[in-house]
């Protein structure tokens, strides 16, 4: 009989220490549940930050056109730059105060220094204000447009490839 009650002895130490071990792995788990459904909270209040921003409709600064390229084989700076020319020449014979910007894109090393390469070419066609924009895209086009729009666009060509292109809204 002393066997039996070693035995029961020690399957209800085991019982505690279990029950202690479960009610730790309870709480274990019910913290990460917490924690899991805090985080969900949290991340579905910010995901809604977004709907705050303004749409590019809505822009309240200068609407541009913001082009990334880079250099063909053939191409030149002063080629694209007396593409950019004919590109803002475009707007400006057609009434519209629209600035086309080049500019030229280089790497930074580790300590900021540019390097000398020539990594991309950007354009910025900026409009004064929405509006202007607005009346931009809405106007009918002529034949005469497409044939100088083409011209231009072909002396880009000749330059550079576009790699991507996005609409920016400039902030005041």
């Amino acid at each position: 009989m002393p066997g039996f009650l070693f035995l029961v002895k020690c399957f209800k130490h085991i019982a505690d220490n279990m029950l202690k071990l479960n009610t730790n792995l309870v709480r274990r788990i019910n913290m990460k549940y917490l924690l899991t459904t805090l985080a969900v909270i949290s991340f579905s209040v910010f995901a809604d930050d977004h709907k705050n921003l303004p749409k590019p409709s809505e822009c309240k600064g200068k609407p541009a056109n913001y082009y990334v390229s880079k250099l063909t084989k053939n191409g030149t700076i002063e080629g694209v730059l007396n593409a950019s020319s004919l590109h803002e020449a475009f707007y400006k014979n057609r009434g519209y105060e629209v600035e086309v910007v080049p500019s030229i894109q280089y790497l930074r090393n580790e300590d900021g220094v540019p390097s000398d390469e020539i990594f991309r070419l950007s354009t910025h066609v900026i409009f004064p204000n929405a509006e202007t924009a607005s009346k931009w895209r809405e106007r009918d086009r002529t034949q005469k447009d497409k044939d100088e729009y083409d011209f231009y666009v072909n002396e880009y060509n000749k330059n550079s490839e576009l790699t991507t292109s996005r609409f920016l809204c400039i902030l005041n």
